[in-house]
């Protein structure tokens, strides 16, 4: 029984003096490790607000492409009674509507390239956390 004390004892000893002598590693390794956790975390909250900033844009997208409609029916209602001006007036306001739904659109294709991107890089860094 003793035996088995002295021995269980001096295994314990051994690692003890083992781990006395890797104490700058597991700290250089804690570091890291509490590194790459917040930039995981920063790149999550930058992940949200581009799915946030996609859907406003393409919100926004729906409502010019409604408004550049609107605006063409105007148009339209005009020239049926032969009200130029007005035709002009409300084409011109068209145009604008379609402009920007189209540069709304180009933007939230732009964002969704940038999103899936950082969850590539995100789901890497979880990968390397974990490993």
């Amino acid at each position: 029984m003793f035996d088995n004390l002295r021995q269980a004892f001096r295994e314990a000893v051994d690692n003890f003096k083992d781990e006395l002598g890797r104490d700058e590693i597991p700290e250089v390794v804690n570091r890291l490790l509490r590194e790459m956790k917040r930039e995981a975390g920063d790149t999550k909250a930058d992940i949200r607000r581009l799915e946030e900033t996609i859907h406003t844009a393409m919100n926004r997208a729906e409502k010019e492409k409604g408004e550049g409609k609107t605006c063409r029916r105007r148009e339209q209602m005009a020239l049926e009674i032969s009200d130029e001006e007005t035709a002009r007036v409300a084409r011109e306001y068209a145009e604008k509507h379609e402009h920007r739904r189209s540069v709304l659109e180009h933007k939230a294709l732009a964002l969704k390239d940038e999103l899936d991107m950082r969850q590539e890089e995100f789901e890497e860094m979880i990968e390397a956390i974990k490993g």
